[in-house]
């Protein structure tokens, strides 16, 4: 999946925007078919549109309107929905919106788009990579066991060390950026990426699932995928708002 999406990013929009809306037209099936099990039903409809109509009208520059879709979306699917359901529309668009919606807004950033997605992917990416192989090869306490069985401290510790490096890295590429600043927000986003996976899998525990899908042969589902990195880019779209203040 690395290379089409590495494109797409490189390229930007169009083809940025229509990676985000397609790949959140998979996020918001696999949480339709996670929490109720059915997807083609109306509410399933209802949340999806309005998930994918958001990121629509954030690709069009229609920022202050991309909530008009997400409210209808909560106000339609709720009561399509079977009682026990209903919960998990509103629920999922709390989840999904706002990260999805923060990563568009990022890489259409007109001065440094390219250069702060390629920050925060190479941040969550050394994360992760370096979690698994530090969390194998060391052991030790588990981070959430009722949760994440397989998720350890010295897991969490390795993957900041390489985030660490890796948003020093990134000065190569956002001239400008203090190294240190990059290397404390690579440490930071690392937490935050790993609470993201860690939120996911809480949520696959609660519904009695292994993966949101079965998408990725092997992998389960885009959401397994890219939990820590929804989480990520939601703290760097805060963090860079917050900054403009």
């Amino acid at each position: 999946m690395i290379p089409p999406v590495l494109a797409a990013v490189w390229f930007g929009p169009p083809w940025s925007d229509l990676l985000v809306g397609v790949a959140t037209a998979i996020l918001a099936s696999e949480w339709v078919l996670l929490s109720t099990g059915r997807l083609y039903t109306p509410a399933a409809f209802c949340f999806v549109a309005g998930l994918v109509g958001a990121i629509v009208l954030g690709a069009c520059g229609l920022w202050p309107w991309t909530p008009l879709p997400i409210g209808l979306a909560a106000a339609l699917a709720a009561p399509l929905a079977a009682p026990r359901h209903w919960p998990w529309y509103p629920l999922g668009l709390l989840y999904l919106a706002p990260p999805t919606l923060a990563f568009l807004a990022l890489r259409d950033r007109p001065a440094d788009g390219l250069e702060i997605i390629g920050f925060l992917l190479a941040v969550v990416w050394a994360t992760d990579i370096f979690a698994y192989f530090v969390g194998k090869a060391v052991g030790g306490p588990k981070l959430w066991p009722a949760v994440s069985p397989k998720k350890t401290w010295a897991g969490l510790l390795g993957g900041m060390a390489a985030a660490t490096l890796a948003g020093a890295a990134s000065a190569w590429w956002l001239a400008g950026w203090p190294v240190w600043q990059l290397a404390l927000a690579g440490a930071a986003l690392a937490v935050v990426s790993q609470g993201g996976d860690l939120l996911e899998s809480a949520v696959k525990r609660h519904f009695g699932a292994k993966d949101a899908s079965h998408l990725i042969p092997g992998h389960g589902g885009l959401l397994d995928r890219v939990d820590g990195l929804l989480a990520a880019s939601l703290a760097l779209a805060l963090a860079l708002w917050l900054a403009q203040q």
